[in-house]
């Protein structure tokens, strides 16, 4: 009878300590996606779905984007190709496709079921942060962040104003996520 209540006692305290465990292990967990975060270059809003994107319904894409709904849904950083290019006229569904495909690729709703991280930026958006990071001196941080997320996506290429330092930052983008293996995806509508 006493061994009994040894034993449970003894369980308990391992229950305990296994308890103590976990609620650390957790903490930590915590406290390293925080201080990422906040070490982080890329604002937030670079790595999230807007709104208008998160439920595309591809019925009511335009015709030639329904066209490649499944496709490029089937995409994945991984095993399709590390580029993947989206070009038409304005008004024909790109970003929305290119948006679908960050939805599928970053909840793990793709053929792989892996989650890839992404940052998905607009030409301007990327011409403007560029300017600015590189006036306050954390350009070179913006840049590495760019070179090393899972999917990086420019849309609208073609359309910003481009310096010398935007244009020479773009290609060093593109030539260090090759030699990396690493996918963009951007869109354009010029041929």
């Amino acid at each position: 009878n006493q061994r009994s209540t040894c034993c449970e006692s003894c369980e308990e305290e391992a229950d305990e300590e296994r308890r103590t465990q976990e609620d650390l292990a957790d903490k930590v967990a915590r406290r390293e996606r925080q201080e990422h975060r906040r070490r982080s270059i890329i604002p937030h809003r670079f790595r999230k779905i807007p709104e208008q994107f998160k439920n595309t319904d591809p019925a009511k894409l335009p015709e030639i984007a329904r066209g490649y709904w499944n496709e490029a849904t089937r995409w994945t950083p991984e095993y399709n190709g590390r580029w993947l290019g989206l070009i038409g006229a304005t008004q024909t569904g790109k970003t929305r496709l290119a948006y679908a495909i960050a939805v599928r690729n970053s909840t793990g709703e793709n053929p792989t079921g892996k989650k890839f991280d992404f940052v998905a930026l607009t030409a301007s958006e990327f011409a403007h942060e560029v300017g600015t990071r590189f006036r306050e001196c954390s350009g070179p941080a913006f840049v590495k962040e760019l070179c090393e997320c899972d999917l990086l996506i420019l849309d609208g290429i073609g359309a910003e104003v481009r310096t010398d330092r935007v244009s020479s930052e773009l290609l060093h983008i593109i030539e260090t996520r090759a030699k990396n293996w690493k996918a963009i995806l951007w869109t354009t509508k010029f041929k």
